[in-house]
């Protein structure tokens, strides 16, 4: 850590010691005053009391355009320079914020948000299928295959964001919190960002749904926002619906693989997943200091006797007080799941600008908590935990990386002969790929993502062994031979075939590509080309998947015997 504690106290900007710095604050009192990246002064916050009295005065905004004086001479290419520009309901105050926020709460009502649990469940479980295909004792990157997706994943579900640009928001959202950038790259972090979220705007209305940013548009429409203010709205709901819990999910199970006895008290039944979410949020705020505040008159606190001039900018530190020992205990810095004083965290802020989407990050918690630690019951570190290289940011408190064994899935677990149990979620996409289609196809009828569908379709080609340019035509046949799933029930009698059809349709089975299917068969790739639709047309298949699986349904593929032992049951 780089910090002085000196007056003011330098923060780090590199976030390589949140608590550290958080307890050096601490020490300094309820309040003390700081430097921020370009030697912006501010104070910051540490006391639960203190912060709970700022947080619900009506003289403390977080409208830095209106009473931040130092915003209007703040360089335009100041790294947090976006955390004050933006005009939505996280920078507003009074009426304005009411006006701001009034468009998104329907979304995060209790009762709403509760019925995307199912939602939730089938997203995890979809995840986990996928874990569960990797080799138990290579190290996984669970952050970035489960404790970063999952959020993602869901955030997309409420907003109604559209398949195709999963990816692009899974990348453009990395810098968003990074404060250890340098100028150019912060001013280029939202850029991508806001973009991707243009986008979005233009595909949903032309596409509405039944989801937040619909909503948004409609209210755009009707003029209660600006359309800065929408891309704004997005831009929050999309950042911080993702990056608290993620951090939340991450530090939660680090602290449950390192603290085995507290993990034991939910096996036992002697504390609950709900509890376990509550401690990890006041042991390691996710989100470990937000800016700004500021306040509009002279405020003073008559406990303490700090005094915040008008215009002084106020920055709260959530990660000082999870741990306060006033609050919590000389022991605040030990994750227990028994704390009395688990609930009385921060971490979703207070007053009126209490995090609309809580509730949504604890059932999401408390799902994958769930469901990751009862697959994966001898899940462990990979790493001793001082070698989790934090994030390089002193607003998002999480890991940049969680590499874990996964030991072997209770869904798989050993059986005899070597091999293991059936995975419903591979046998499903295994199944369906015999019908035929595109990827999209697949994932509307199995309600996935088609990122998922892709997974799904690599894990059974490492399962048996394929390449992984395999053609899915020469998996379907695969499937088939080695009798993970059954041919289709065909009510229609089998063409009569030509030769050159029936070489054509073995080709298909052996051969990834048109090009090696024209090698082998002699012919040129438009022939090849010209050949298969054909061949489709006679046979009314959807596509090359399809044709081969009506092959083996009509008896025209013959049927090839392994061993029993080389062949995975894991489908």
């Amino acid at each position: 850590m780089t910090t002085t504690t000196g007056c003011p106290f330098r923060i780090d900007t590199s976030g390589s010691d949140i608590q550290g710095e958080a307890t050096a604050l601490r020490n300094l009192g309820p309040a003390t005053r700081i430097l921020l990246p370009g030697d912006i002064p501010a104070w910051s916050v540490t006391e639960p009391r203190l912060i709970r009295h700022l947080l619900s005065h009506r003289d403390i905004s977080k409208d830095a355009r209106r009473h931040w004086p130092a915003y209007q001479t703040l360089p335009e290419d100041w790294p947090l320079r976006i955390w004050v520009d933006v005009t939505n309901a996280l920078s507003a105050h009074g009426q304005e914020h009411h006006r701001l926020r009034h468009p998104l709460q329907k979304a995060f009502t209790t009762r709403r948000v509760r019925a995307l649990a199912p939602r939730i469940e089938q997203i995890t479980q979809d995840l986990l299928d996928e874990l569960g295909t990797d080799t138990a004792d290579e190290p996984v990157d669970l952050r970035a295959r489960f404790t970063w997706r999952l959020p993602l994943l869901v955030v997309n579900a409420v907003l109604g964001v559209p398949e195709f640009m999963h990816d692009d928001f899974r990348d453009a959202l990395g810098n968003l919190f990074a404060t250890n950038l340098t100028r150019e790259e912060a001013a280029a972090a939202p850029v991508r960002a806001y973009g991707l979220i243009g986008q979005l705007i233009t595909h949903k209305r032309h596409h509405p749904g039944d989801d937040v940013t619909s909503s948004l548009i409609a209210a755009h429409s009707d003029g209660q926002i600006s359309p800065q203010e929408l891309a704004d709205s997005l831009m929050l709901l999309i950042g911080a619906g993702h990056e608290t819990t993620v951090s939340l999910l991450g530090h939660a199970v680090t602290n449950l693989l390192t603290h085995p006895e507290q993990l034991d008290l939910i096996r036992s039944g002697r504390a609950t997943w709900e509890q376990a979410v509550e401690e990890a949020l006041r042991h390691q705020a996710p989100i470990a200091s937000i800016i700004m505040r500021v306040a509009v008159t002279d405020v003073t606190d008559q406990l303490s006797g700090i005094t915040f001039a008008q215009g002084d900018a106020i920055v709260i530190n959530y990660a000082a007080a999870g741990r306060d020992p006033v609050l919590h205990g000389d022991d605040g810095d030990q994750f227990d799941l028994t704390r009395d004083t688990a609930r009385d965290h921060l971490s979703f802020g207070h007053g009126a600008h209490l995090c609309l989407g809580a509730e949504l990050a604890r059932i999401e918690a408390r799902i994958a908590l769930s469901a990751l630690f009862t697959r994966y019951p001898d899940l462990r570190l990979a790493v001793t935990p001082d070698r989790l290289q934090p994030l390089p940011s002193f607003i998002s408190n999480g890991h940049r990386a969680l590499p874990v064994h996964l030991g072997p899935s209770a869904d798989n677990a050993p059986k005899p002969h070597g091999t293991r149990g059936p995975s419903p979620a591979l046998r499903r996409v295994a199944a369906e790929l015999l019908r035929g289609g595109s990827g999209e196809a697949i994932a509307t009828r199995l309600a996935l993502s088609e990122h998922t569908v892709r997974a799904h379709l690599h894990s059974l080609r490492r399962l048996l062994g394929c390449p992984h340019r395999t053609a899915r035509p020469v998996l379907t046949h695969q499937l088939l031979t080695g009798r993970h799933v059954d041919p289709p029930a065909l009510d229609t009698q089998a063409p009569s075939l030509t030769d050159a059809e029936q070489a054509l349709l073995h080709a298909l089975t052996t051969h990834s590509g048109t090009t090696r299917i024209a090698d082998a068969l002699g012919i040129t790739v438009k022939e090849a080309r010209a050949d298969i639709s054909n061949l489709l047309d006679k046979t009314a298949a959807t596509d090359a998947c399809h044709l081969v699986a009506l092959g083996h349904g009509w008896g025209l593929l013959g049927t090839v015997t392994r061993p029993a032992s080389a062949v995975p049951t894991d489908l």
